[in-house]
């Protein structure tokens, strides 16, 4: 059942009729066609779909409201949104995907989600929140993790559960414990790394044999940062914690608000699997959210795997040899 897509807006002036969505605009011309097209709007928002709203026009003018509506479909305009009621994230991710899944498979798809949070800390209230209002209701939460228990809670899970790894800081260790175990068991996770002060990182969704592992993303890290050799202390140190510093987290709600919403938002488009798309928003990608006193801004990073990874690739290149640069010579051989 055809409905007028949520997501569009649309205005009028005595010359002309214009519906908006993002930075696409479609325009009619004309008085009489804007006319014509606000008064099927306005049938078809009275009735039940399009089909409905024909039956209400007469036999002279249905084929005109017909051609209308056949070409509000193809612009998107009007899309099925046969499920009654169907929940606003939902309709997000069919306003992403298109015509390409309705919101009742989206909503089924979504609901077969089972994720797994980890964490060595606590999970942020806002994250509980923000699971049950994208429909992702099979979710469990562990935390207090330590290091030394993680492969024996990993292997009591859901084979069929998406593994998060939430921390409470960057250079904690479980990330690397957890890289082990998926490798050795050739199971999918992801990592949300809180906002430390420069940024906060979603992603990427890491598959063994497919994408890199957590350690290619700490060397990519490592060789993209000015600090590389410090960033390597705190990748591979042991991590000091400071138990009287009198706060369990300084980062506030409106920043793991905004981190756990972004995350969602790409696991709900990650989640359908779509292999129309180019490229899924997770699969080798990762997100960095930054705030400053200016706002908040959000960049998008291929992950690739490293050839020499100790984690995930055996050294089947031989190691890079030293060379030093010469000037050429030009002496002549006396035999020629």
């Amino acid at each position: 059942m055809d409905k007028l897509a949520p997501w569009f807006e649309a205005s009028r002036n005595d010359h002309m009729i214009a519906f908006q969505h993002g930075h696409r605009f479609v325009v009619y011309l004309g008085k009489e066609a804007a006319d014509t097209i606000e008064t099927v709007l306005d049938v078809i928002q009275q009735s039940e779909g399009c089909e409905a709203a024909l039956g209400n026009f007469s036999e002279e003018s249905r084929p005109v409201a017909k051609a209308i509506m056949h070409k509000l479909r193809s612009y998107g305009i009007l899309q099925d949104l046969s499920q009654q009621g169907a929940a606003s994230w939902a309709l997000a991710a069919k306003e992403i995907v298109g015509g390409e899944m309705s919101c009742e498979d989206i909503e089924t798809k979504e609901n077969q989600v089972k994720l797994i949070v980890i964490s060595n800390g606590t999970v942020p209230d806002v994250a509980r929140m923000l699971a049950q209002e994208n429909g992702l209701r099979n979710t469990r939460w562990v935390e207090n993790v330590t290091e030394e228990q993680i492969f024996d809670i990993l292997d009591g899970e859901d084979e069929e559960g998406l593994i998060v790894y939430s921390p409470t800081a960057h250079n904690d260790r479980l990330g690397a414990a957890i890289n082990r175990w998926a490798l050795s068991r050739e199971r999918a996770w992801m990592q949300i790394l809180p906002y430390n002060g420069g940024e906060a990182v979603i992603g990427p969704l890491f598959i063994p044999r497919q994408t890199a592992c957590y350690e290619c993303f700490r060397l990519r890290r490592r060789a993209a940062s000015a600090h590389g050799k410090d960033q390597r202390v705190m990748d591979d140190g042991d991590a000091i914690t400071f138990a009287n510093s009198g706060a369990s987290s300084w980062n506030s709600p409106a920043e793991s608000g905004i981190v756990w919403s972004m995350f969602f938002q790409l696991l709900s488009i990650e989640m359908l699997d779509l292999h129309s798309l180019p490229m899924t928003p997770l699969r080798g990608q990762a997100h960095t959210v930054c705030f400053d006193e200016c706002g908040v801004a959000v960049e998008h990073h291929r992950v690739f795997t490293v050839p020499r990874c100790p984690a995930c690739r055996k050294p089947s290149l031989p190691m890079p040899q030293p060379w030093t640069a010469s000037d050429p010579s030009f002496e002549s051989d006396e035999k020629h």
